[in-house]
């Protein structure tokens, strides 16, 4: 408030409030300043000191921008775990189907690289033509690209080989999404995506 108060007594110093010039409100503080003595940031006019808090609460996240973000990390991990229980269902069933043929550890084997194959088409096509993986969709999350579109299935393929690369290496891709404010995972650097809650269309 001291910042805002010494502004005020030097625009008043200055201009004096001349009942002719034009006055405009702060749109933080409501203040009426001097047209010239404000500044317009995304279609908003500040003040000097409104402006420096307006900035610092940009480049750091408000309060709102953190409890969403922290929403989303919530959801992403109930997602992981719904798409990993619907891998071992997968799995499950070509497991039960080859029982019948005998108790082979190849066929067992087949089942599993079968299973994951199956999943991982599964993710690649539902996250490029439906936005995301079944336990995405399911907990109203979606990829999206830098224009808030969805991804092609090139780019789909290739988030998915980075995410099941990175998780090979004792879960990287997820600890990287808490190491930064937006809670990007490593697949989301690699190609420019963004895991938000679902919009309707």
């Amino acid at each position: 408030h001291r910042g805002r108060i010494l502004m005020l007594l030097h625009v008043s110093a200055r201009d004096g409030f001349d009942e002719n010039g034009e006055l405009d409100c702060c749109s933080r503080c409501g203040v009426a300043l001097p047209d010239h003595s404000l500044v317009t940031l995304l279609d908003h006019r500040y003040c000097a000191p409104c402006k420096a808090d307006f900035l610092l609460h940009l480049a750091q996240g408000t309060e709102e921008d953190t409890q969403r973000d922290r929403w989303i990390l919530r959801k992403r991990a109930v997602a992981k775990i719904l798409d990993v229980y619907f891998a071992l269902l997968l799995y499950g069933a070509l497991a039960s189907l080859v029982t019948v043929l005998g108790e082979n550890s190849l066929f067992h084997a087949i089942a599993g690289v079968v299973s994951f194959l199956a999943y991982g088409a599964t993710a690649i096509y539902m996250t490029a033509d439906f936005g995301g993986t079944p336990g995405k969709l399911v907990m109203h999350l979606e990829v999206v690209d830098s224009e808030g579109k969805w991804i092609r299935r090139k780019t789909s393929l290739v988030r998915f080989l980075v995410e099941i690369g990175g998780g090979l290496l004792l879960g990287l891709s997820y600890l990287v999404s808490m190491t930064n404010r937006n809670g990007k995972a490593l697949q989301d650097f690699a190609v420019g995506t963004s895991v938000v809650r679902k919009a309707p269309r």
